[in-house]
Order: structure tokens, then C-alpha cells, then sequence
């Protein structure tokens, strides 16, 4: 078992390795927040047109009169009323916008208006459980998780009855198992992440669904292998576990101190995302009275915390 589970592991992280070097060499990477909502072709021509009169005003040592220091400065006055005039029709715009959805009562629509344009960032000067470093939060958080989560891979009694049950299917329903791999195909995959949705936060594996929309067609194939190899096993890689969990504030109008007042998301790898996965399963399961135990449950980081579950007609 021990020897699936690494050769799964190896065809996993050699799929996120191509997306992942793929994505390096073709994406323009650029930084957090510097794009500007306001921002237009016009100011972009008069960012260049200042930049190139700055230099030439450094090239020529930096004159502090004269016609070329008088043109720098123009431009240069130019480019930021530019900017500040781009700025207020945005803002006016979305004030605009915003009335626009409150008389008609498109209410998600306004409150997405009124968050960019009066959201304040309340995560300043947090203190939780008399933590104020970035490890100690975590960890305060961390804690916090710890008292919900069962980790059934400690429990022997769940991992036992789970082989069992597992070991009994296949004996008992192993045509019907075999019908259900034989289920998942290529054109099967390829339509579940054509499904996912766009525009989610990546994982761990700063993957988004739309590296899996826009890869190569082969790297679809490599995915059947690893799935039909996961449903005909009974184990998924550990690294299908792996996920960066994100504390969001619940009441801002509340005590930002307090642990209770943050719920947890986690953002999961792409290719082992709910989304995905359900997409999958209920695809694969889709004719009538078909009864598989075979197909698991994805709710552990290895084949031990691994559950059967019954799936039926939709």
C-alpha cells in the first residue's frame, strides 16, 4: 500500500511541477494591489512621456532652470492632475453605481460597491489570546481549529472498520467497482474542470483552475491516471490534504480580539478542491441503481483517514 501511495504521490507532484514551471515561464507575474481600478491608456502615455523627460533631466545634470527643467515639471504636473482626475470619475462612477443598485434593489451588487469603496482593513493592532506576533496568532488559531477536527488516522478502530468494509466490497461487488473506474475517462475530467468555477484564490500550490483550463490536453491524461488509480487503490497522496486556512472576521462591528468572532476557511490544492472532487464522483456515478463502495470519500491526507461511502442514483 505503502508503494501505491508514493507512485500516486509521484504522479501528482510531477502534474503540479509542469503546471506550476509552465505557469513561471508564460504568466506575467506582477505585485499585489498595482493595478489601479482608475487607471487608462491615457495615463500610461503620460507615465512614459514624464519618465522620459526625467531622464533626460538627469542625463543632463539635473538643471534647476532652463527650458528642459521647465518641461519636466510640466509634464510631470500634467501626469498627476491626469491621476487625480481619473481617480474622482471612478469615484463618482461607483457612487453612481452604488445608488444605482440601492434603487433597484440589486442588494449583493451594492454591498460589493460600498465594500470597495468604505471597507477598512480591521485586521490592524489584532490581539488574540494576548497574541500579537504573526506565530503566535497562528498558533492561537491553530488551537482554536484543533477542538473541532478529528484526526480519524489516530484511531485504529475507524481505519480497521474502513479496510474491512473496503476489502468486503471488493470481494462481494467487484464488477460493479470496476464499472465505476472504468467511468472516470479523459472527456469525463476534461468536462468537471471545464465546470470549475473561474477567478478562485489558489492553494497551496498557487494553482488556479484556469492553469488546469488552459494546460496542454496531455496533462488531462496524466489526471485520469492518477485518479483511476486513487479510486482502484483506495488511497490519495498525502499532499491532497495540504491546505492554507485563512481566518475571516465574522462581525466587524465586534470584538476583533476574540477567536470566536473569526470563522475558518481553507484554501485546498487545485486538483484536490471539493469542487473538483464532487465533480468527479457524481459524473462518474451518474446511471441508475449503480451502488459503488468502492468510491471514497475524500476527507483525510492518506489512505488511513480514508472512508467508504455509498453513493446512489442522483
Amino acid at each position: 500500500m505503502r508503494l501505491i501511495t508514493s507512485l500516486t504521490l509521484m504522479i501528482y507532484i510531477i502534474v503540479l511541477c509542469v503546471l506550476y514551471n509552465a505557469s513561471l515561464a508564460t504568466i506575467q507575474h506582477i505585485p499585489v494591489q498595482s493595478l489601479k481600478p482608475f487607471w487608462n491608456e491615457e495615463l500610461d502615455r503620460l507615465k512614459g512621456d514624464s519618465i522620459f523627460w526625467h531622464n533626460l533631466w538627469l542625463s543632463a545634470g539635473r538643471p534647476s532652470s532652463g527650458v528642459l527643467n521647465n518641461i519636466r515639471l510640466r509634464r510631470k504636473g500634467k501626469y498627476k492632475h491626469a491621476i487625480r482626475t481619473a481617480y474622482n470619475s471612478y469615484e463618482k462612477k461607483l457612487t453612481d453605481e452604488m445608488y444605482d443598485h440601492f434603487v433597484h434593489k440589486n442588494i449583493p451588487e451594492f454591498w460589493k460597491c460600498w465594500n470597495a469603496k468604505f471597507r477598512k482593513n480591521v485586521n490592524n493592532h489584532v490581539n488574540i489570546n494576548g497574541c500579537t506576533s504573526d506565530d503566535g496568532i497562528a498558533n492561537a488559531f491553530a488551537d482554536h481549529s484543533a477542538k473541532v477536527y478529528y484526526n480519524s488516522h489516530v484511531d485504529c478502530t475507524v481505519r480497521d472498520r474502513y479496510q474491512c468494509v473496503r476489502d468486503k466490497c471488493k470481494q462481494v461487488d467487484d464488477k460493479r467497482i470496476g464499472g465505476c473506474i472504468d467511468g472516470v475517462s479523459v472527456e469525463l475530467i476534461d468536462k468537471c474542470i471545464r465546470d470549475m468555477k473561474k477567478g478562485k484564490a489558489c492553494g497551496p500550490d498557487d494553482l488556479s483552475a484556469e492553469h488546469l483550463l488552459y494546460a496542454h490536453p496531455y496533462v488531462v491524461v496524466h489526471l485520469n491516471i492518477l485518479f483511476k488509480a486513487i479510486l482502484l487503490h483506495g488511497s490519495i497522496p498525502d499532499n491532497f490534504g495540504a491546505g492554507v486556512s485563512v481566518p475571516l472576521i465574522k462581525d466587524k462591528t465586534g470584538n476583533v480580539n476574540d477567536v470566536n468572532n473569526y470563522c475558518i476557511i481553507t484554501l485546498s490544492p487545485v486538483i484536490s478542491k471539493g469542487r473538483f472532487l464532487d465533480l468527479l464522483v457524481n459524473s462518474s456515478v451518474s446511471k441508475p441503481a449503480v451502488n459503488c463502495n468502492s468510491l471514497v470519500k475524500f476527507v483525510g491526507v492518506s489512505e488511513q483517514n480514508l472512508t467508504g461511502c455509498q453513493l446512489t442514483e442522483r
